[in-house]
């Protein structure tokens, strides 16, 4: 499981290790909106969720949606990496992420949903995003299964995962 905030890195992580170990990766995003970022109802959302789970015995799940399985995904997953780069850094990503994908569609984007980076998008980076509530939804996510995360801060945290995958992963 993969977690963390808009622009750490959550999805190009998730396609970088589901390639290496031939995982499939279902991303939160694509089942939580339909075109033009229209959140899709709750319940088949769950439904789309809880049937990935049930239908693939390894996987990768990348994203939040918080109140959908958040608990449970973590309680399933062997490892869950929690994406905590800093704001800045994450604003940064998303930048260079719209200016490459801008008109391009991106596998961990929904059909139909073109990529943002508006000032909407930049206060939820910067600020929305990282409010109490949800700093405190992960924390205690973290905090329930710190036996099996690993915490990414930085590149560098990303560089040594990604060059010690099969260490920090399957042990």
């Amino acid at each position: 499981m993969i977690f963390g905030y808009s622009g750490s890195g959550k999805s190009t992580l998730a396609q970088l290790i589901s390639k290496e170990y031939n995982l499939p990766i279902l991303y939160i995003d694509k089942i939580l909106y339909d075109a033009n970022w229209k959140k899709r109802d709750d319940n088949a959302s769950l439904n789309d969720i809880k049937s990935f789970l049930i239908h693939n015995k390894n996987w990768i799940v990348d994203g939040n949606g918080i109140s959908k399985m958040f608990y449970e995904r973590a309680e399933l997953a062997d490892k869950i990496i929690f994406m905590d780069l800093g704001p800045i850094q994450c604003y940064k990503n998303a930048k260079e992420r719209y200016k490459k994908y801008k008109n391009l569609p991106r596998e961990s984007r929904p059909d139909g949903c073109p990529e943002k980076f508006d000032l909407s998008f930049k206060m939820w980076i910067l600020f929305n995003g990282r409010k109490k509530k949800r700093r405190q939804s992960f924390s205690n996510l973290v905090e329930n299964y710190k036996h099996k995360v690993i915490f990414i801060k930085n590149k560098k945290d990303i560089s040594y995962l990604l060059d010690n995958l099969d260490v920090l992963l399957l042990k």
